[in-house]
């Protein structure tokens, strides 16, 4: 069955990952409303909460990094959202997602004529493989 937080999910990952690939940038209410969501999917709607929680403290701890040495490693919209689709999929199958959204950014990276690739869209696609299957 569908919960709700798919059904608000699904749109606001669209949304999200097309604001990214357009403008390679994400609206801060945006990027807020995924976050609600997911730390309620975590909470109430899977048994992912202990991933979730530990995956957003390292999530903090590279965003701490980043900005006392001036340096990128990873985008902040894409480091959240990496840290909070551990609130959607079970702890055991996060390996997986890691794969596949390596594999699937290298190669949209090869394939893309910009310096910059939006890997936004990247996260979400992999996330709904890994969700449904």
């Amino acid at each position: 069955m569908i919960g709700l937080e798919l059904l608000l999910g699904a749109p606001l990952a669209l949304y999200l990952s097309w604001q990214d690939w357009c403008t390679q940038s994400i609206p801060l209410w945006g990027l807020f409303a995924w976050i609600a969501l997911c730390a309620f999917s975590a909470f109430y709607s899977t048994p992912s909460c202990v991933a979730f929680v530990l995956l957003s403290g390292i999530s903090l701890s590279l965003a701490a990094y980043q900005h006392l040495r001036k340096k990128v490693l990873i985008g902040s919209a894409d480091l959240i959202v990496l840290t909070s689709l551990s609130a959607w999929i079970e702890s055991y199958k996060l390996p997986a997602l890691l794969v596949i959204c390596g594999t699937l950014g290298i190669l949209a990276s090869v394939f893309s004529k910009n310096h910059r690739f939006p890997f936004l869209a990247v996260l979400f696609f992999a996330a709904a493989i890994i969700y449904l299957f």
